[in-house]
């Protein structure tokens, strides 16, 4: 959520700010709604100040007794008045809230302008030595030995797979390597969480109210399936007053991802790479605002980390104001190559949010020289999007016999085995 006192101080930035991402905020309806509730609360505080007052009054000893019981009937009076004043104050406080919760973030300068994504700015290419000698992906998601999309309808109906045997331990063995490599070699505390969280968790990731319609709720419940740990990890500090001396913080973690992934996206992107439940390994940064920009480089860093450590080629993306999500201020995407499709595909988004979270989820650090208490900026990155980057392996690791090499850095995760021979 956008800091309500930019809002009101930098109305006219906010509004050409926004519209770069073709957002039309409609300040003279925010600011009617903010006069009305200023207004509205010092009234308040005046009839407070009133109803103290006499308060103290009637406690006093030399009162008569006329005079008490107008007091009293003035004191119930005013009491009612508070009441009611504080109704009507809910009431447009969260007309209010429920406006700014559909106010995207603010974009950083650096954010190249757009409307598409041919718009998006190219970074950085890293080019893979790995050759192709023949590509079996068609195969393999039509075998049932391996990749059984039929089976898991029978359960779940479209958007989930079974792996089986050697794949399913390499799609294993690649999120657990991808894991170690951020908390071994990256400095990331581990994190194993719930894969259900509140709905206030969801509010404050900018999850809800948004994408609601993208979101799986429990029937009944308050809980929501996670669309991403990135909602665990950054409510880890929700509501806290942080210690400056702890910064940065750095949380890793692995679960399934919960998304219903609405629309046709046609054959590019069928079976493994869009599903409605996923694997992912998530990275979040809090840190101090003045640090941020470095660490958004840093956790782009980290994510790339694992593509070259795999040796497949890739791309780095900064996304163009219109095709920048909800909560981001700016964000890198990582586009991995894949050979048989002749496409990019995003493996990782890596997002600064700056204030946006941490002013949803009330979050705050001391700042000793200022004297005051501030925002911290949260960042999140995939690191990765484990399916898609399985799904490039078996794109790109095969042999001229078919079968798959098994990347180098998997090998130990993967008990030694280095060829995985398909029937």
């Amino acid at each position: 959520m956008i800091d309500i006192e930019i809002l009101r101080s930098e109305s006219e930035y906010v509004c050409r700010n926004l519209k770069k991402r073709g957002f039309d905020f409609n300040f003279f309806y925010f600011q009617d709604l903010d006069s009305k509730i200023r207004a509205l609360k010092t009234k308040i505080y005046r009839l407070q100040y009133k109803h103290n007052l006499m308060s103290v009054l009637l406690k006093s000893l030399k009162l008569n007794f006329m005079r008490f019981d107008y007091l009293v009937f003035e004191i119930f009076a005013l009491k009612n008045m508070i009441s009611n004043k504080k109704s009507s104050l809910d009431i447009l406080e969260k007309e209010c809230r429920d406006f700014l919760s559909f106010m995207p973030n603010i974009l950083h300068k650096s954010v190249p302008i757009g409307y598409n994504e041919s718009d998006n700015l190219e970074i950085r290419l890293f080019s893979g030595s790995i050759v192709l000698s023949k590509n079996f992906i068609n195969d393999l998601e039509s075998s049932v030995h391996y990749i059984d999309f039929g089976v898991s309808a029978k359960l779940s109906g479209s958007g989930f797979v079974v792996l089986k045997s050697e794949l399913a331990q390499l799609y294993r063995s690649l999120g657990n390597y991808m894991l170690d490599l951020h908390v071994l070699k990256h400095g990331y505390q581990e994190i194993y969480s719930p894969l259900m969280v509140n709905e206030k968790s969801m509010f404050s990731t900018g999850h809800l109210p948004k994408f609601y319609d993208d979101l799986f709720n429990i029937s009944g419940t308050d809980l929501w399936l996670i669309p991403t740990s990135e909602v665990v990890l950054s409510n880890l500090i929700s509501g806290n007053k942080l210690n400056i001396d702890n910064f940065p913080l750095k949380f890793v973690s692995k679960t399934e991802c919960f998304r219903k992934e609405k629309g046709s996206y046609g054959y590019k992107v069928k079976g493994l790479i869009r599903q409605h439940q996923f694997d992912k390994v998530e990275l979040v940064k809090v840190v101090l605002p003045e640090d941020s920009y470095n660490a958004l480089e840093e956790l782009v860093f980290h994510a790339e980390k694992v593509l070259q450590n795999l040796n497949l080629s890739y791309r780095v993306l900064s996304l163009c104001s219109k095709d920048l999500g909800f909560t981001s201020s700016k964000t890198y995407d990582l586009e991995v190559w894949f050979p048989k499709r002749k496409m990019y595909v995003e493996v990782s988004s890596c997002s600064n949010t700056e204030s946006f979270q941490s002013i949803r989820m009330k979050t705050k650090f001391k700042n000793k020289l200022l004297d005051q208490l501030l925002y911290p900026h949260i960042l999140n990155g995939s690191g990765l999007a484990i399916g898609r980057v399985f799904l490039a392996i078996i794109e790109n690791y095969s042999d001229k016999k078919g079968n798959l090499v098994v990347p180098d850095v998997l090998v130990q995760y993967m008990n030694g085995r280095e060829l995985i021979q398909f029937k």
